[in-house]
């Protein structure tokens, strides 16, 4: 699978359209695939085994990491993020998941509903390659029946806002999970505009972190390119 975004410009991976590509190919006969059986798909990002669920697909996402290196046990923001809508400038977190993404937690709903992003939020530092922003609201409370719960808006590089964005939801995830501390949850529902996804951490085989992003994939419009 190869990716790109609305302007043109190559992107490394997305959670969610590698869900969706492997619906595509279903659809199309080009594959089968049952209820717990796998494929696996080349990206940019690297090569992702996606599983078939009864709810839709989970991705392994492979490992996440810190973008701007630091001692991770003592990290907390690296950055600081202006949008349209926000009075000041919002300490946040970089989070890369094979593309880069930059983390904020606002406090409300409410202030996550006024952020304006019709246009790219200013981060400084931004990461080399430009980033993805995701602005999150945690739940109150966080953790519901060994659940994390988070709400979230983003502003994706050369597209502008999404409905959803798989890999920034890891991403966001990551970030919580990380501002949360010990006793942090291994699963996360996260609530986009678009729906719901789900969020997994698990060992690798690497012996680093993975992260699965879950949820359903549906064609919801075709057309023809020439």
């Amino acid at each position: 699978m190869d990716y790109r975004n609305g302007d043109g410009s190559l992107s490394e991976m997305c959670g969610n359209g590698v869900r969706v590509f492997v619906q595509f190919l279903i659809e199309q006969g080009l594959v089968t695939l049952n209820a717990g059986e796998s494929l696996t798909i080349g990206t940019r990002g690297g090569i992702k085994k996606i599983v078939r669920t009864a709810e839709g697909y989970a991705v392994d996402m492979g490992p996440w990491e810190f973008i701007f290196p630091k001692d991770a046990t003592s990290k907390a923001m690296d950055s600081l993020v202006s949008a349209d809508g926000l009075e000041v400038a919002r300490p946040a977190l970089s989070v890369s998941m094979g593309n880069p993404h930059t983390v904020v937690a606002l406090a409300e709903l409410s202030e996550l509903k006024s952020t304006q992003l019709f246009k790219a939020p200013v981060v400084d530092p931004k990461p080399a390659n430009g980033t993805n922003v995701e602005f999150v609201v945690p739940a109150e409370p966080l953790v519901h029946e060994g659940v994390g719960n988070i709400t979230m808006r983003v502003h994706e590089r050369g597209v502008g806002e999404t409905q959803s964005c798989g890999t920034g939801a890891c991403a966001a995830a990551v970030a919580i999970r990380h501002w949360a501390g010990e006793g942090a949850p291994d699963t996360w529902r996260v609530n986009v505009p678009g729906g719901v996804v789900g969020v997994r951490f698990f060992p690798g085989e690497s012996g680093r972190e993975h992260v699965e992003l879950s949820g359903p994939a549906v064609i919801v419009a075709s057309g023809t390119l020439s």
